[in-house]
């Protein structure tokens, strides 16, 4: 179950990314917070190709961190509404 939390986390946060880099261009980098959300969705998506790929990899907790650190983003919007 949690899983699928979190691969319709990791598509909705990357289809955000997207959409924010198309709406701002170059000033999508200005912005720390936007690079801290584009490191985690890249990261993100980097650990889930490698494992369709099944290339053998361990990266201990980091998948972890990454679900821990995408919790943060979640309290940040909730934060700014």
């Amino acid at each position: 179950m949690i899983e699928v939390f979190n691969y319709v986390f990791m598509g909705i946060f990357t289809i955000e990314a997207i959409i924010k880099i198309i709406a701002l261009k170059k000033l999508y980098f200005k912005d720390s917070w936007n690079i801290f959300d584009f490191t985690i969705v890249a990261f993100t998506l980097l650990i889930l190709l490698l494992k369709l790929a099944s290339i053998p990899v361990s990266f201990g907790s980091g998948p972890t961190v990454l679900r821990a650190l995408r919790i943060g983003r979640i309290l940040r919007l909730i934060k700014k509404a």
